[in-house]
């Protein structure tokens, strides 16, 4: 069996992605802005991506995270 090889950078990257593609859409997240009219960027103003971020943003980022899981699982295991 290979080894994993996950950097930090492309976690965070990973997550990124994630986190960008399921903002597009105009339901709400936890990362709504009501002057945009949209959901932002978490890492936008983060250097470092995700372990760089406050504890605040990581436990925002979970529940997100685990959100699409969630509303995608079933996609998954079929």
């Amino acid at each position: 069996m290979e080894p994993c090889h996950n950097s930090s950078d492309q976690i965070s990257s990973t997550l990124s992605g994630v986190i960008a593609e399921y903002s597009k859409s105009s339901e709400r997240t936890v990362f709504w802005d009501d002057d945009f009219g949209a959901n932002v960027d978490p890492f936008k103003d983060v250097d470092g991506g995700f372990f760089a971020a406050d504890w605040n943003t990581k436990v925002c980022l979970s529940i997100c995270i685990v959100f699409v899981f969630l509303t995608n699982a079933l996609y998954l295991f079929l």
